[in-house]
């Protein structure tokens, strides 16, 4: 499972090989559904509901539509690349982001036109969550070391992340998932990863990292290592109920909780709900 999206009442889980299922009584159970002439082992990464519709992306550049979630139809993108983030921003315009610099946009999720304006980096980048705080957006980047931003969704600003203390080697540019805007404090909260240089780390010096900045000059402020590994927090959740935060690790069971902000995360045990250590896991969703 790769993407959650809930329009009230269904819930719309979507995940690889063209998975695609609904449930109306908060996930206890599930239908299982089929997308409109997807190929089959396609891996769809992000659904929203918006607008009164659903929208999910995926590879080969998929777009597929459906107001209920349950009877989808294929979209014509125009691209062929890997998509993996959405969002529906300003209330008027649907943006899309995936591999090798992509970025759609559509004011129906029908028709799709491609965005080049500013982007100002290598053509290869993989752009992989888009995420709006109501006035802009930001577009974290994978393999790049950098994120867009933008306000109207046409033209884009490169920016690099730099961080204090941090020698990246020159060949493993840091790579940042996920992010989520911090009403409370006006910041952005990333999750990534770097590889240091400095013999402080582990011997492979994958350090996972929470940073948050306002996005004005200056180096970003690391809040917390979420340790040093391979394991990489790829989904970023805000439980607006809580007031908690939750980042997923992508390939192992593996998701932390911070109760201020990203300052401070702790593991947490779900041993009790029966998943076990190496079952993969991609997204959080809160009912």
């Amino acid at each position: 499972m790769t993407g959650l999206a809930t329009d009230g009442t269904t819930v719309v889980a979507v995940g690889w090989n063209g998975l695609v299922a609904t449930s109306t009584d908060g996930g206890v159970t599930w239908t299982t559904r089929s997308f409109d002439a997807l190929t089959a082992t396609y891996d769809m990464q992000s659904v929203v509901f918006a607008n009164s519709l659903f929208v999910a992306v995926g590879e080969g550049g998929s777009v597929q539509t459906s107001p209920t979630g349950t009877t989808w139809t294929k979209r014509t993108s125009g691209v062929t690349d890997y998509l993996y983030g959405l969002n529906y921003f300003n209330s008027t315009t649907w943006v899309a982001v995936g591999a090798n610099q992509t970025i759609l946009t559509s004011s129906d999720a029908i028709t799709w036109t491609r965005v080049f304006a500013g982007l100002g980096q290598n053509t290869t980048a993989n752009f992989y969550r888009v995420r709006s705080n109501g006035t802009s957006l930001l577009i974290t980047a994978n393999n790049d070391g950098d994120y867009q931003t933008s306000t109207d969704a046409v033209t884009w600003t490169k920016n690099d992340i730099t961080i204090t203390g941090f020698t990246p080697r020159s060949y493993e540019v840091p790579r940042f998932w996920d992010a989520l805007w911090d009403s409370v404090n006006s910041v952005w909260v990333v999750v990534g990863k770097v590889y240091n240089t400095s013999s402080d780390f582990d011997n492979n010096h994958w350090k996972n990292l929470c940073l948050r900045d306002t996005l004005v000059a200056g180096p970003w402020d690391e809040l917390d290592v979420l340790g040093n590994s391979w394991r990489t927090y790829r989904s970023f959740m805000y439980d607006s109920v809580n007031d908690d935060w939750y980042a997923v690790a992508h390939g192992t069971i593996k998701v932390i909780k911070s109760p201020d902000g990203g300052d401070t995360w702790t593991p947490i045990d779900l041993s009790t709900l029966g998943v076990g250590t190496s079952d993969p896991i991609g997204n959080l969703w809160f009912d």
